[in-house]
């Protein structure tokens, strides 16, 4: 016998007591409880099972049947089911578990549970309010014993077969379950989804997320296209998915000659994720469609398809433009769609022509773009462009090294012909680079590449597309911090989106979120890592920090501008404020009596555009209401509180986002 037992075996009186229950010592009851769970002891089981029909907390219950599936006591079963249908909230989760490590739950019951929690809860919204144990979260025992299996499926092929049959038997009366059990299906490596796809796919409830992984199955050995054929024929969307998951040439062809408009986008759609469904020479006559939604499907497939589809588009816009040519052609000063960066760099770098070659990486997060890097290579340089969601830009330039080890690195590891990277994380993080060499173009789309050491050599093996995962998925990773990695090594040369905005002094040295001037006199409010504020002073020819400085003389205006209402207040000495609530600092009075305001906005476009920040500069008396501002700054949404205008030299400094930018304004 172990110490830990003898330490117990007194004490098992103890689980027959419900005096526990309610009073302060619950919390010691459970860490009691907790002991049965690490300690083998034998004789507590009769006690274990007794103490399940006490009317307790449900995270004591959750405790006790824990203990009995680590004491192996499968006769306890249905004591512990019984004692689940009386519990409420996420400790049935754990319940279930505890039963199941018992093999407690026949295959009807897996399958019942998981199907009724599709029906209970057929929106995301009401699967968290389960996880998260919400008040108005459901009570039925068969809700957590699907949450759990969904969560934490079988993995196994009679799992999988059992999944398709349920699909097929329940799409026509219960379909909202049925595409939850394809859901599962769809996160398995192996087995053939056709026949649950083609069933779901008849009456037009397969989802968008369910597409974007059943058609990139249609071009890798043994998809079976049989169960879909039965479809083909069929008017609009369903027609047309149909023909690209048959693999049937002949629909495809008709489609692609008729005017069945939801079943030519829906050719085209799914066309994109099967590789040779359709040829770029079927698809650049539909350009030309009077329908529009139909040109804009053929636009969307071949400037982000394949190379062949992106080279046939960009030979199309060449003989197309009437002179006006915008493909890439440096002989003729033209870089397609990168016209506009290559210009600033030949100007900001005085360079006499374009690059080579652009090597680009966009990262976007919940559909909006986070971050974009540009490098345009030259022979023996390059220059790096790198522009963030917030707004600011800036240039660096590569050495000769440098763009050698990032040609070497794309080179090495064939990156231009990696496939996608799609892995089952949906939130919304993804990247896509793109190489352009003249008329030759590459596209890798990214889905949440793995963080990798910059150190450390990535593996040789580069991803062929036929596995799941492969060891070359670090190749991935590592092409994300090559370009990562030249914002750490390269001093950049930062500016916002209007001319002349100057970054003086980058967020990277200094998180600046105040600033005062007098005449030369230029000095920043820092914000440290530790929460401590203090004023440094600024050179800025030098664009440097000179050194902590003494905090600037700021007259009293004993106006603010409030948060809320955004009006003129005045500060009332005698009231005590919460200084959480005002301004780093009060309004700035103006060389005429006034109070300069600053008052910034952003205002989201529904045109698709997102949001259009924009900055109003207003010099008010307290008497006076808003009127017209005298100048506006727009790209950038700035307040009073962190900024300064400077009236002689016609310049506003801000701090935007941490860094301290200068802006010429017009009054």
């Amino acid at each position: 016998m172990s110490p830990e037992q003898d330490t117990l075996r007194p004490l098992l009186p103890w689980l027959d007591d419900p005096a526990w229950v309610g009073t302060p010592d619950h919390y010691d009851r459970m860490g009691f409880l907790d002991s049965f769970g690490e300690v083998r002891l034998p004789e507590a089981i009769p006690r274990l099972e007794r103490a399940l029909s006490n009317k307790t907390d449900s995270w004591e219950t959750a405790r006790i049947a824990y203990a009995l599936a680590f004491h192996q006591a499968q006769h306890a079963v249905p004591a512990m089911k019984a004692a689940l249908a009386g519990c409420e909230g996420s400790a049935c989760a754990s319940i279930v578990s505890s039963i199941q490590s018992l093999g407690g739950f026949s295959q009807d019951e897996i399958f019942g549970a998981v199907e009724h929690f599709f029906i209970t809860c057929p929106s995301d919204e009401n699967r968290q309010d389960v996880v998260f144990d919400r008040e108005d979260s459901p009570k039925d025992p068969r809700i957590w014993i699907g949450a759990c299996f969904i969560d934490e499926p079988p993995w196994n092929q009679q799992w999988f077969d059992k999944l398709s049959s349920r699909v097929i038997e329940t799409v026509s009366r219960q379909p909202a379950p049925a595409s939850g059990l394809l859901d599962l299906m769809l996160l398995m490596k192996k087995g053939d989804v056709s026949p649950a796809a083609a069933a779901l796919l008849a009456p037009q409830q397969l989802s968008a997320w369910q597409l974007e992984r059943i058609l990139p199955r249609v071009s890798k050995p043994g998809w079976n296209p049989v169960p879909f054929r039965p479809l083909l024929g069929k008017k609009g969307a369903l027609g047309g998915f149909a023909a690209v998951l048959a693999s049937d040439r002949k629909s495809i062809d008709a489609i692609l000659e008729g005017d069945d408009v939801m079943a030519l986008r829906a050719v085209l759609a799914a066309a994109s994720l099967v590789k040779g469904a359709v040829t770029p020479q079927q698809v650049l006559p539909l350009l030309g469609s009077k329908e529009e939604e139909v040109a804009s499907a053929a636009v969307e497939y071949l400037r982000y398809g394949d190379r062949e589809a992106r080279r046939a588009f960009l030979l199309h816009k060449r003989a197309t433009a009437g002179g006006d040519d915008v493909s890439w052609d440096p002989e003729k000063g033209n870089y397609g769609e990168y016209q506009k960066t290559v210009g600033r760099a030949m100007d900001q770098f005085n360079l006499p022509t374009g690059p080579d070659e652009v090597f680009e990486l966009s990262q976007t997060a919940q559909g909006g773009i986070r971050g974009n890097w540009t490098v345009l290579g030259y022979k023996d340089s390059g220059i790096v462009f790198h522009e963030e969601r917030g707004g600011r830009s800036g240039f660096a330039k590569l050495d000769k090294e440098r763009m050698e080890r990032f040609r070497d690195y794309v080179t090495r590891y064939r990156v231009d012909e990696l496939p996608p990277l799609v892995q089952p994380i949906m939130d919304g993080v993804n990247f896509a680079y793109t190489h352009t060499r003249g008329e030759n173009s590459s596209r890798v789309f990214m889905n949440n590449p793995p963080g990798t050491d910059p150190s450390l050599e990535p593996s040789a093996m580069v991803p062929t597309g036929k596995e799941r995962y492969s060891k070359g998925i670090v190749v991935y990773g590592g092409l994300v911090n090559l370009f990562d990695i030249l914002l750490e090594e390269l001093p950049f040369t930062w500016a916002f989106g209007g001319v002349g905005e100057e970054v003086l002094v980058p967020r990277e040295k200094a998180e600046i979120v105040s600033v005062w001037k007098q005449d030369d006199d230029l000095r920043v409010l820092v914000w440290d890592r530790m929460g401590v504020r203090y004023w440094m002073g600024v050179d800025p020819d030098t664009r440097s920090l000179t050194g902590l400085v003494a905090p600037p003389f700021l007259p009293a205006t004993e106006w603010y501008v409030d948060r809320y209402s955004r009006k003129l207040t005045r500060l009332d000495p005698e009231k005590p404020t919460n200084t959480y609530d005002l301004p780093l600092r009060t309004l700035q009075s103006s060389s005429e009596g006034g109070l300069w305001i600053v008052d910034g906005e952003s205002i989201y476009e529904s045109t698709g555009s997102g949001i259009r920040p924009t900055t109003g500069i207003f010099r008010l008396s307290p008497t006076e209401s808003r009127g017209r501002p005298l100048a506006s700054i727009r790209g950038l949404n700035l307040a009073s509180e962190a900024t300064w205008v400077d009236e002689a030299e016609g310049m506003v400094y801000a701090a935007v986002d941490g860094n301290l930018v200068r802006i010429p304004v017009r009054f």
